[in-house]
């Protein structure tokens, strides 16, 4: 996971920051991450939090260097959108008593009830740029914990303890 999440926007960012600064007519970096890389995910790979932790942290830390050069960044951070990366990805469980395939089927089905789709988000991009704006939550959920956690770690705690007792009440019913 390193690679793709983590390592393609480094040298996205490394190879074409550059060539904007040299170019000298400013511009617009857009990394991908996710809400996973705004909050702690237990239920969600650690490999995986860790590198969007880390795409917004670039991000982050890029756009105020790029400011300098009238070049924006922005760190889009969709929460549960409708595609297929649980359909695609190599599943390893953290939830006691769920086997992979069926945390991979829970998890489908969680985002296809929520229906956001991709466009969405592209909607979301065209908009970040627009505004100039630095990390982006997108949907509502990535909003909320986006809040909560930056508001209190202690409350976002709270919520992440009930979130894993539902989870273990699932697994035993």
């Amino acid at each position: 996971q390193l690679g793709p999440n983590f390592w393609g926007v480094i040298y996205g960012c490394h190879y074409f920051y550059h060539s904007m600064i040299e170019q000298g007519r400013g511009g617009h970096i857009v990394n991908t991450a996710s809400s996973a890389g705004l909050v702690p995910a237990p239920l969600v790979a650690t490999p995986y939090v860790c590198t969007k932790f880390g795409v917004v942290g670039l991000s982050e830390t890029l756009r105020a260097e790029a400011a300098l050069h009238g070049i924006g960044v922005s760190a889009l951070c969709p929460g549960l959108v409708d595609t297929d990366i649980f359909r695609t990805t190599l599943m390893r469980t953290g939830a006691r008593g769920l086997s992979p395939e069926e945390l991979r089927k829970w998890m489908m089905r969680i985002f296809k009830r929520r229906n956001y789709p991709p466009s969405r988000v592209a909607e979301a991009a065209v908009k970040a740029v627009e505004k100039n704006r630095g990390v982006v939550p997108v949907c509502s959920e990535a909003y909320a914990m986006d809040f909560v956690y930056r508001v209190s770690r202690r409350a976002f705690g709270s919520f992440r303890r009930a979130e894993l007792r539902l989870v273990r009440g699932r697994q035993r019913g």
